[in-house]
């Protein structure tokens, strides 16, 4: 495993995302390496903040930077569930983005349409200001130690907050994670 996200980890997102896949590319096959080796560090991180929050939970990792199509997508992430019977529709991410930096949230996984509606009424933006979303700007990011970052997000994901009637997500995690709360 790569120790830790580098600044050219994020250039390469930017760089790449969107492109298609080409492997007779050499510049593109050391990118596509390098951009493995950050889902690595994303998959670590997820580890340890499921072990820290929820030690019966599971992680779920796609560890290819290139989307279906097989386009670099511009960003990597990692799923986790707070157990092994939480629904698959929800769950905590945590992951890089080329544009917005370190990003925790909670994030739908192929959901129904009324599900993913309900999801970003409540999500609202994709920044700080949402009640389920954390955003950490890549400069920022980048300073902190590996346990810096895991210990920012625990810390994240334990203050998230629903707006309304709705509970707290993690009031509902040792059950079965966020999606109980987005259900009315």
């Amino acid at each position: 495993m790569a120790d830790y996200f580098t600044g050219d980890h994020f250039k390469l997102l930017n760089k790449w995302k969107g492109q298609k896949r080409d492997e007779s590319n050499p510049e593109q096959n050391r990118a596509f390496e390098d951009l493995k080796k950050a889902y690595e560090v994303t998959e670590a991180w997820a580890k340890e903040v499921q072990a820290t929050l929820f030690p019966t939970g599971t992680v779920k990792v796609r560890k290819r930077p290139t989307s279906q199509a097989n386009s670099f997508l511009p960003y990597n992430w990692a799923r986790i569930y707070p157990s092994a019977e939480a629904p698959e529709e929800l769950a905590y991410t945590v992951g890089i983005d080329a544009e917005a930096g370190f990003i925790v949230k909670i994030d739908t996984v192929q959901a129904d349409p009324a599900l993913r509606a309900r999801y970003e009424e409540v999500r609202g933006g994709m920044n700080n200001q949402s009640p389920i979303v954390a955003v950490l700007p890549t400069t920022e990011g980048l300073t902190k130690s590996f346990a810096e970052l895991v210990a920012w997000s625990v810390a994240t994901i334990r203050n998230f907050k629903l707006r309304g009637r709705q509970a707290e997500p993690r009031q509902n995690a040792e059950r079965r994670g966020p999606a109980q709360a987005l259900r009315r």
